[in-house]
């Protein structure tokens, strides 16, 4: 009996602890609203509401940081300025961020008879004192631990009508202009203002500048204007614009760089006259809503919409995108987030719905044509087939929502389970069993539909429950018997007969105020169970047991804590559990995960995926997180592809391959699709493709099952790849 003893507590110990140490966090945030952009010599610089993010020009990586200031404000009026040592500071109303050193030094900046909050840095006069514009005085100077006062020696312009300024080394002069409906510019020298008349015509200026080799540039509404020591140069501008379509930038060759919205074209100057370039961007491609991130060096940067990344236009060159994207492709609140049975991850927001393959985010459209729109949840079938929850109402009060599934090409629409225009009827949540039988719940009246043989079977649970009460998860086991968690218990149900499971082996309570929240079954065939604040499983044997949780630390849990169960294995299983994060259970001890001691973006994570590849993914309303092993690459799929080769991703498939190579020089490149006999197919690509990393899906189309080739063809190149669908 001691030697059997010996031999469970050694088995016990054997039981593999997972050493998280070894793993490391990639993120995708969701994709933002820019505030500002500015470029560093080493790196390009935006906000957006919540973060700092960080173009490094040389490994062409993406960092996302933390907003850096101490009073919990966003970063939506936020203004990025570098002085002439290239010190780069960001302005956020009552504080200062400086960067130094890789770190962010944060000043505070105190009020001006209590009202001034500060909206822009200006010039820097000395090494301490700052000119700066703000919300209510408008033209004020600053130094660290002082208040802020006027500005002396402004002759007739008001301080609050100070617009923008900048500095002439040459004439050691401080330009300024008045907001844009006074169209006044004038400059200071030697502790006096001087104003310089502009043309007649000219009614309103949005940005003043200084070019690299220290002439003055005004930009109007109509007009883009060069002070040449006596008088204004002035070129008329065509096109009816405002400040917020025209930007005016340097270029390192001292040219201004003046452009109209993305889509349209830009205006660049030779000599004193101006060449109208085309701008030839795919217009589908690009976000309109911050279509234009920067222009520096003849360079435009802006966010492609279609490959959701930081990309740049240059003449000659075309579009090319600027390393990995960090950012996820919706904009909106993250609503689900699920796998098909080729490991791809999906996700969902208000509106639209994207795969991650390969190395990016792709639209649902680009294997499943016509995909729905408002998409609240999505399963998948064995075969890769999916059924869509839609609804524009994420609540699910409206009588909008419907079943869709995806068969033979086509969206079928499924009737309503229950036909009926009431909210209370309408469906909430869609499962698919291991047997791909799909049900719908409803939280509002209990309703449990299964879809079997063309028609809905509908199981009215409320007639067993001590009241009424929401179905929370199904399971069914490899008998074909449901388990249906609810409220305020848990029934096992085989055939038409409905057995209410026995609390007494769990010595588990049955007030009203202990949930059933989550029951799934192990790949073992064992039934995990997240009651109340309580991980239970139960074997195929019908022996349940309570899984100690948790380190005295912390317990207890409040009631009705766990939430959702992912037993990825009987020794792997994640749970989501309230007022916390998540824990992770190796069949001895939990691990702990919230955002003080993991990456995760949110401690709000909603659901956990692991991929084919051993990677854990959380998804919470802000974006995702994923957790990769060291066996896996140090990104998301992202190392280049190498040149004249191509790879596929995933191969075998069961429906669409995505296929990526490295176009090293711009030529016309063809792809087709042969079988294994040689015979041509259909065409996949024929066009004149620019340098860069190249992808594009391809498409099974009801092809049986085999081996496949991908021919490239270009002016001096050859070669095929195999793929398969299974």
């Amino acid at each position: 009996m001691r030697s059997i003893l010996l031999l469970l507590l050694l088995a016990q110990q054997l039981v593999a602890q997972t050493d998280f140490s070894d793993y490391h966090w990639q993120q995708f945030h969701l994709l933002p609203q820019v505030e500002a952009v500015t470029e560093t010599e080493k790196a390009i610089w935006w906000s957006t509401t919540d973060y700092l993010v960080c173009y490094d020009k040389e490994s062409t990586d993406i960092e996302i940081g933390i907003n850096p200031f101490t009073n919990g404000e966003t970063l939506t009026n936020a203004k990025f300025w570098s002085d002439e040592d290239g010190t780069l500071h960001l302005l956020n109303r009552d504080q200062m961020a400086i960067l130094i050193d890789g770190e962010w030094e944060v000043e505070q900046i105190n009020t001006f008879n209590g009202v001034f909050t500060a909206s822009e840095i200006l010039y820097r006069i000395d090494d301490n004192t700052y000119l700066m514009r703000g919300e209510n005085a408008h033209f004020m100077q600053w130094q660290p631990g002082s208040n802020p006062s006027t500005v002396p020696s402004l002759g007739t312009l008001a301080p609050w009508f100070v617009h923008e300024a900048t500095w002439d080394g040459e004439q050691e002069r401080i330009w300024i202009t008045a907001i844009p409906d006074f169209a006044e510019v004038g400059f200071i020298e030697g502790g006096s203002f001087t104003e310089v008349p502009v043309p007649s015509g000219l009614d309103r200026i949005y940005e003043l500048h200084t070019a690299p080799d220290g002439g003055i540039w005004l930009l109007a509404s109509n007009y883009v204007l060069r002070y040449d020591d006596q008088d204004w140069i002035a070129q008329s501008l065509t096109g009816n614009w405002n400040q917020w379509e025209l930007q005016l930038s340097f270029s390192s060759e001292g040219n201004a760089l003046i452009t109209t919205p993305l889509e349209k074209l830009i205006l660049q100057p030779s000599d004193q006259t101006f060449e109208i370039t085309d701008l030839t961007v795919d217009l589908q491609s690009v976000s309109f809503e911050s279509p234009c991130l920067l222009m520096n060096t003849d360079e435009v940067w802006f966010i492609d919409d279609r490959q959701k990344a930081i990309s740049t236009w240059r003449a000659n060159e075309g579009v090319i995108r600027k390393g990995s994207s960090a950012w996820l492709p919706i904009d909106g609140n993250l609503r689900s987030m699920s796998q098909d049975t080729e490991g791809r991850i999906w996700i969902t927001d208000a509106v639209d719905t994207y795969f991650f393959s390969g190395r990016q985010w792709w639209p649902a459209k680009t294997i499943y044509p016509n995909f729905p729109d408002s998409v609240r949840q999505l399963v998948f079938t064995q075969d890769c087939s999916p059924i869509v929850l839609t609804g524009s109402d994420p609540f699910g009060f409206s009588g909008d929502t419907r079943v869709r599934w995806y068969r033979g090409g086509n969206w079928v629409a499924l009737p309503p389970p229950i036909p009926s225009a009431n909210f209370r009827n309408l469906v909430s949540g869609i499962f698919l069993d291991d047997n791909d039988n799909l049900w719908t719940t409803n939280s509002f009246s209990g309703g449990l539909s299964v879809w079997s043989g063309g028609a809905w079977q509908t199981l009215d649970v409320t007639n067993f429950f001590p009241t009424p009460a929401f179905v929370r998860a199904v399971a069914v086991d490899e008998d074909n018997r449901q388990y249906i968690a609810a409220d305020n218990a848990l029934f096992i149900r085989s055939g038409q007969d409905y057995q209410r499971y026995p609390y007494e082996q769990f010595d588990a309570s049955t007030t009203n105020n202990n949930l059933y929240r989550s029951i799934r079954f192990s790949p073992e065939g064992n039934l995990w169970i997240g009651h109340d604040k309580e991980v239970l499983k139960v074997s195929k044997d019908g022996r349940g047991e309570k899984i100690p949780f948790f380190s005295a630390t912390l317990d207890p849990l409040p009631n009705n804590s766990i939430f959702n169960i992912f037993p990825f294995s009987d020794n792997e299983v994640w749970i989501l559990y309230a007022n916390d994060a998540t824990a992770y259970f190796d069949g001895l001890e939990w691990t702990h995960f919230n955002t003080d001691n993991s990456g995760l973006l949110s401690n709000m994570v909603r659901r956990i995926e692991k991929d084919q590849q051993g990677r854990y993914w959380f998804s919470s309303h802000i974006g995702i997180s994923v957790l990769i092993p060291p066996t896996t690459t140090t990104t998301i799929n992202q190392a280049p592809v190498k040149a004249a080769t191509m790879r596929a991703v995933p191969n075998p498939a069961c429906c669409q391959i995505q296929v990526s190579w490295l176009q090293e020089e711009r030529a016309r490149v063809r792809l087709a699709l042969f079988d294994s006999q040689g015979r041509h197919l259909r065409s996949l690509l024929d066009q004149i493709l620019l340098p860069g990393e190249m992808d594009i899906m391809v498409d099974r189309r009801n092809l049986p099952a085999g081996t496949y080739f991908i021919q490239r063809i270009t002016d001096d190149q050859r070669d095929s790849y195999p793929i398969i669908w299974k």
